[in-house]
């Protein structure tokens, strides 16, 4: 990976707040900022407010944890965001222990001694002044050989320091085998992989430093080339008259693609398919080359203010993937979709979209810039015709969207219906991204977003 840059600024309320580092190669020469996330807490989780695990004992806080991030994942469910509240909560309530016990572990021992010493040296300071201090040998106070009190009064404050501390340092390596078992299972690993590309793909929907292509009242297209000029990202905003469940039923259904999109010659889904989780292959219809668009969908929603992004990539793991055919060309991906319900109690979906393109040699930006507004205007019209051929009454999307056989389409309404509540949204008035704030999260390692072939020191 390239160096990494930041920028620090305030919330609203004044408190600081951690931007998410990203590649040098992706902040822009003004130096503007990126996606804000607040930060406070561990430095595997963070967290505002009350935490249900606190004073559960730390045995069932692993317990419970790993088996209901394993359900919030199970089947067609797949609830990434949900997992990692969970997760966060439970960390940073084990961390808080490990490091509680941990400091206690370390202080203790000098802080008993000084208080045992203390004592002695009062003992010791009130036997000096006593003047009717028997002759040694009587029995009285004072007398004996000098030491031996001390000794027997400073033994038991000794030993029971020495126990207290034993123990305290077999609770702070418990408490911290209790933090490495989350952190180690693979279901953390799945949601921090997870949360990664969630938020990377937040940054890349709030990139400055993008030029106005093609811009309307109902739709703007927008170019950023890469300062190696070996790829660039274009963001579509667009309104569509239709609401989410259409628009992401062309989608969704994957084998109905080619009647959709008529640059796909045939489209097929890799293992078993899953509303928010899926793998599917796309071939296009070209005559010289042969290109296969092998992707994976992770979606994610929302129900505090309502919308549902979803993160498309082309580098994922998995055991159903075809082998590669000679002629067979496999573009790099990474796009994201954010769908927001026009809200307001109106009908409608507001997209934005970012796709970013490897073009693996420098092009120049003024080809660039030529070539896509030229195809703004197509694209942006592309996006609304799906979702306007998914609403037609006779339309396959519409006999699915109506037998909804995996309970997708009652989530996206669910969506739709929290949405209808709050303000409504278009394309001039997207909100900012304080919507993708979460009061738990996870704070995982930042993911490289440029393509393969600009991921060195100068990319």
């Amino acid at each position: 990976m390239g160096n990494t840059s930041g920028c620090c600024c305030q919330s609203e309320e004044g408190r600081p707040v951690e931007r998410i580092q990203l590649d040098s190669s992706l902040v822009p020469d003004e130096g503007e900022c990126f996606a804000v996330f607040e930060s406070s807490g561990s430095k595997d989780a963070t967290g505002d407010g009350e935490n249900p695990f606190d004073g559960v004992d730390a045995a069932s806080v692993v317990a419970t944890t790993l088996k209901r991030a394993e359900n919030l994942l199970a089947g067609g469910r797949y609830d990434v965001l949900g997992a990692e509240q969970v997760l966060a909560q439970a960390i940073a309530s084990l961390e808080a222990r490990s490091e509680a016990s941990a400091r206690a572990a370390a202080s203790p021992s000098s802080e008993r001694t000084t208080a045992a010493d203390a004592a002695s040296s009062a003992s010791d300071v009130g036997g000096g002044l006593d003047m009717t201090a028997e002759e040694p040998g009587s029995g009285q106070p004072g007398s004996g050989p000098p030491g031996d009190a001390d000794t027997d009064r400073g033994a038991p404050a000794s030993q029971a320091t020495t126990a207290a501390t034993s123990d305290e340092a077999e609770q702070a390596d418990a408490d911290r085998a209790h933090v490495a078992r989350v952190l180690s299972s693979p279901t953390f690993r799945e949601v921090s992989d997870r949360v990664a590309q969630f938020d990377a793909s937040v940054s890349s929907l709030y990139t400055q430093g993008f030029k106005t292509l093609f811009d309307s009242a109902s739709g703007k297209f927008e170019m950023r080339a890469a300062p190696n000029r070996r790829w660039f990202e274009y963001r579509m905003t667009v309104d569509i008259d239709a609401p989410l469940t259409e628009c992401l039923s062309t989608g969704h259904e994957v084998d109905l693609l080619p009647q959709a999109q008529p640059l796909v010659s045939q489209s097929v889904m890799l293992g078993k398919p899953f509303g928010f989780n899926f793998t599917s292959m796309m071939r296009l219809g070209f005559p010289l080359i042969q290109p296969e668009v092998l992707i994976e969908v992770v979606r994610h929603r929302d129900h505090k203010f309502g919308y549902l992004i979803e993160v498309v990539r082309s580098e994922f793991a998995s055991d159903d993937v075809p082998p590669k055919g000679w002629g067979v060309v496999r573009p790099w991906v990474f796009h994201t979709n954010l769908w927001i319900p026009r809200g307001g109690g109106k009908v409608g979906t507001t997209i934005v979209q970012v796709s970013r393109v490897d073009c693996t040699m420098a092009v120049p930006s003024w080809f660039l810039n030529v070539l896509l507004t030229k195809m703004s205007s197509a694209f942006i019209q592309d996006l609304r015709s799906s979702a306007l051929k998914a609403m037609q009454p006779s339309s396959p999307w519409a006999q699915r969207i109506k037998e909804d056989k995996d309970g997708f389409y009652k989530e996206l309404r669910s969506v739709e219906t929290l949405a209808a509540s709050r303000r409504e949204v278009r394309v001039d008035s997207v909100p900012g991204v304080d919507i993708f704030n979460r009061p738990w999260r996870l704070r995982p390692p930042e993911l490289d977003t440029r393509p393969p072939s600009s991921r060195t020191a100068q990319g």
